[in-house]
């Protein structure tokens, strides 16, 4: 689960560091992760809110183990893609900066075109299906 980062000012005491991604359905697990959290109150630390019985931002055993599966076959995706010696320039989408900012030979490229990769939004049940009803992990 990755962490935001990003630079914060010391005056400001009472931010946190807020993870990102999905955690384990178990209110015991959730607990460990962040011992303040109390029933009907939101995380400080997780995108997670226990509500009563029910809890947002969390994910059940089997489709979190499809998460870590999904992960793992991105990764070999890629390692066989260098592998067979694909080296394709591709960042990252950033609307700061474009493919060219990063190429070490950009003043003497005639490229007219910056290729940046941009990530959408996966939804839960697309990664649960790719995984266990061999569908597509586009």
């Amino acid at each position: 689960m990755p962490i935001n980062d990003s630079f914060k000012s010391q005056d400001k005491k009472d931010t946190q560091t807020l993870l990102i991604g999905k955690t384990l359905d178990d209110v015991d697990i959730i607990k460990l992760q962040d011992k303040d959290l109390e029933i009907n109150q939101k995380s400080k630390y997780l995108p997670v809110e226990i509500d009563g019985d029910k809890r947002k931002g969390t994910l059940e055993e089997g489709k979190l183990a499809s998460f870590l599966t999904y992960a793992f076959l991105l990764s070999e995706r890629a390692v066989l893609g260098m592998k067979e010696g694909v080296i394709a320039p591709a960042p990252f989408a950033d609307s700061q900066k474009s493919t060219c900012d990063y190429c070490s030979y950009k003043g003497m490229c005639d490229s007219a075109e910056a290729v940046c990769r941009k990530i959408g939004i996966v939804k839960e049940d697309t990664i649960y299906n790719a995984v266990n009803q061999g569908g597509s992990d586009e």
